[in-house]
């Protein structure tokens, strides 16, 4: 799978180059190979084509649903990248009732649910953590994602206990996002 964050500009070019090509080979791609497209051009920047691509990968009936799943999560991942976060809710949400079994899914509606000035939502997005850590244990995502929820509901002891942990122990990016959010805690209290 492609991070997203590691991929640098002249990778990002490659990345088009690679997926344009692909997708020129296959006539009529199945909705894996339609959310695999959708994932490489996200990566590559080209959003339009991978909104394309994701919605047929997230067409109902087209494919399994972990694959239609997948189409809805990059849905919502392409309506964060214009800031339309009700509708990447919607999508998130969709993925999540298509493939509960997806920690990611569960993550990404958490972390949607959290940016909502809604304490029903912040309720939704503890119960979809939880989710996330049962099936895939603590890991530096869900805590990074348990850390914001936490200051959310004011329990700036817990998400600092959470983000200093994340510095000291977490991988690189987790680190370097768990340290931007102690400063800015740092920032608020001074």
């Amino acid at each position: 799978m492609v991070n997203l964050e590691r991929v640098k500009t002249g990778e990002r070019e490659e990345l088009l180059v690679a997926a344009a090509r692909i997708e020129s080979a296959l006539h009529d791609p199945s909705a894996t190979a339609n959310a695999e497209l959708a994932l490489l051009f996200l990566a590559a920047g080209d959003y339009t084509r991978a909104r394309r691509h994701a919605e047929e990968a997230a067409e109902p009936g087209v494919g399994e649903p972990e694959v239609e799943a997948r189409g809805h999560a990059l849905l919502g991942r392409l309506a964060e990248v214009v800031r339309d976060r009700a509708t990447a809710l919607s999508h998130y949400r969709a993925a999540v009732e298509l493939d509960p079994r997806s920690w990611r899914h569960q993550l990404d509606l958490a972390a949607i649910l959290i940016e909502l000035d809604d304490s029903a939502a912040w309720d939704e997005a503890g119960d979809a953590l939880s989710a996330a850590s049962a099936l895939a244990g603590e890991n530096d995502a869900i805590a990074l994602v348990r850390a914001q929820l936490m200051l959310r509901l004011h329990d700036e002891e817990g998400a600092r206990r959470t983000l200093v942990a994340l510095v000291n122990e977490g991988g690189d990016r987790f680190s370097a996002m768990a340290a931007g959010l102690l400063a800015g805690m740092r920032g608020r209290t001074s």
